[in-house]
């Protein structure tokens, strides 16, 4: 995909955008210490993700990773979403953690406005937004050299939730990753509802290939919402 047919899409987007209709979701969780937290989701009235509007779908896997977190200790810690779409896992880690501090990143800044939105509905201040493509494009290395320094070298956890659609974006997902885990020593945790075929061919190639060690923390593919949940490290973190 050559500039044209990105600035093609961002025009259509702009388009869908202009008259978006807008809705609350509300998700709850229950913690490991019991506490019920609630967040408050603002996305569009499209229900099927497609092209342009997907970045607005909360997918399965965020309910899922948003569960599997709350069962986490993640208080004090600081914490970047890649791919954030509607921010869910990211927000309720924010919620649940309110001395923790949350980065949102994604390409699409109109979803980071949302994002800001649901935010401020769900009484979460501590979060910071910053545009973030993946990969190694001009602009995905400009992203990156924005990120305050302390943003990217103080990370503890970074998180996703179904960011593995194509082998493309798994490519381009890992290549981001590697360079986030070398500037830091923080953990990737990552949930998926679904994989193209060969993905996991390729995520553990790549993670040969940029010397990371992955780890599959709950795999219910194949079941009734069924996901997978990997944790990826640096291996000189864990040789230290």
């Amino acid at each position: 995909m050559d500039n044209s047919d990105d600035e093609n899409i961002d025009a259509m987007r702009c388009l869908f955008e202009m008259n978006l209709p807008e809705t609350i979701d509300e998700k709850q969780f229950t913690c490991s210490n019991s506490n019920v937290i609630d967040i408050q989701i603002v996305c569009s009235d499209f229900i099927d993700p497609g092209a342009l509007q997907s970045v607005k779908f909360i997918w399965p896997a965020s309910n899922a990773l948003a569960m599997y977190l709350c069962q986490m200790s993640i208080t004090g810690k600081k914490v970047l979403e890649l791919g954030a779409g509607s921010g869910l896992v990211g927000l309720s880690i924010a919620k649940q953690n309110p001395n923790s501090h949350v980065l949102f990143t994604d390409r699409d800044a109109f979803l980071l406005e949302m994002v800001c939105k649901s935010a401020k509905l769900s009484n979460i201040s501590n979060i910071a937004c910053s545009s973030l493509n993946w990969g190694e494009s001009k602009q995905a290395q400009d992203d990156f050299a924005s990120l305050k320094l302390e943003e990217r070298e103080n990370i503890d956890l970074i998180v996703g939730a179904d960011l593995c659609y194509s082998t493309d974006s798994i490519h381009m997902l890992f290549f981001t990753v590697q360079k986030l885990l070398r500037a830091s020593n923080a953990t990737y945790i990552q949930c998926s509802s679904f994989r193209v075929e060969e993905s996991t061919e390729i995520i553990v190639g790549l993670c040969r290939k940029y010397e990371i060690a992955r780890k599959v923390l709950k795999n219910t593919i194949g079941s009734e919402d069924g996901v997978i949940i990997e944790q990826f490290n640096n291996i000189q973190d864990l040789h230290n």
